[in-house]
């Protein structure tokens, strides 16, 4: 074969390679990106959910897992998701759970699924989880200071009522 034949059929099959590469990895992010839009609902309701679990006045409706979120979460959420959301509900469920411990636990939750919705969080520092956790702890019982224990803040709620 003569030289520039051969280097027009390389040229001609890199530009396919790169080609059909490109178009792979064009789907790929459609499909992360159509993945992302519909954990987004589902990351919302379990927050929701775990907020009214938080401080409810009534511990033993309000610690009640939601089976259809359960197997939602277990479907789409990656394995750190997964992770975070159960060590939440056994604190949550134990009812004895120290707010520090409760703190790392809603912090992770949060961080994982920040993280799996794109968001990066390195320059944020290193103590950023703990502080929406907090944030979201406090939105939980209406802005008024968290007691030292779950069980605290039960009793303190329910004696307002």
């Amino acid at each position: 074969m003569e030289t520039p034949i051969l280097v027009a059929f390389i040229a001609a099959v890199a530009a396919l390679i790169g080609h059909f590469a490109k178009q792979h990895v064009d789907r790929r992010a459609e499909l992360e990106r159509e993945q992302r839009a519909k954990k987004i609902p589902i990351y919302t309701e379990l927050l929701e959910q775990i907020q009214s679990a938080l401080f409810a006045s009534n511990r033993q409706d309000a610690s009640k897992r939601n089976p259809t979120m359960t197997s939602r979460i277990i479907s789409w959420a990656p394995s750190s998701v997964v992770v975070a959301y159960i060590d939440v509900w056994q604190m949550i469920e134990g009812k004895q759970a120290r707010l520090a411990e409760l703190e790392k636990s809603v912090g992770r939750l949060l961080a994982a699924i920040r993280q799996d919705l794109g968001h990066s969080d390195g320059d944020a520092g290193a103590n950023f989880h703990l502080l929406t956790a907090r944030v979201f702890l406090n939105d939980c019982n209406a802005g008024k200071p968290l007691p030292g224990s779950i069980s605290e803040a039960v009793s303190e709620k329910d004696t307002e009522i």
